[in-house]
């Protein structure tokens, strides 16, 4: 209920438009020793998404084919034996536990698809510090 109410808040959606499909995989934070729980809901084709200036600075909106062409600048950082993906976009990269759920979902998408993301280019660039 309560990732239904913040995506009615901050992204001016109707709660009618919203249908829950289920939830992701929980990812760490590295700022915090909270666990981020991310829930799948479909959107209302018909819906438009008003964001709240308060909470929403910009909304990017993308076909998902575009991730798997290789259209998205897609590149990740070694951490040990792990990668940290980060995604590039027009306003800026997204990254971190964002990335990690984006990623998650890209890849369930891609397996019920029959398509595979680009492998990321490695970087040892780090956009948080």
């Amino acid at each position: 209920m309560t990732a239904l109410r913040e995506t009615v808040e901050e992204l001016g959606l109707r709660r009618s438009a919203l249908h829950p499909l289920g939830t992701l995989s929980p990812v760490p934070t590295a700022t915090s020793t909270y666990l981020l729980h991310p829930f799948l809901v479909a959107v209302a084709a018909h819906a438009q998404a008003t964001p709240h200036p308060g909470e929403v600075d910009v909304l990017i909106r993308m076909p998902v084919e575009d991730f798997f062409a290789g259209r998205v600048p897609y590149r990740a950082v070694r951490f040990g034996a792990h990668l940290s993906p980060i995604f590039d976009f027009e306003p800026g990269s997204m990254y971190g536990a964002s990335a990690h759920v984006l990623e998650e979902l890209l890849t369930l998408y891609g397996e019920v698809r029959g398509l595979g993301l680009p492998e990321p280019t490695l970087t040892e660039e780090i956009p948080w510090q």
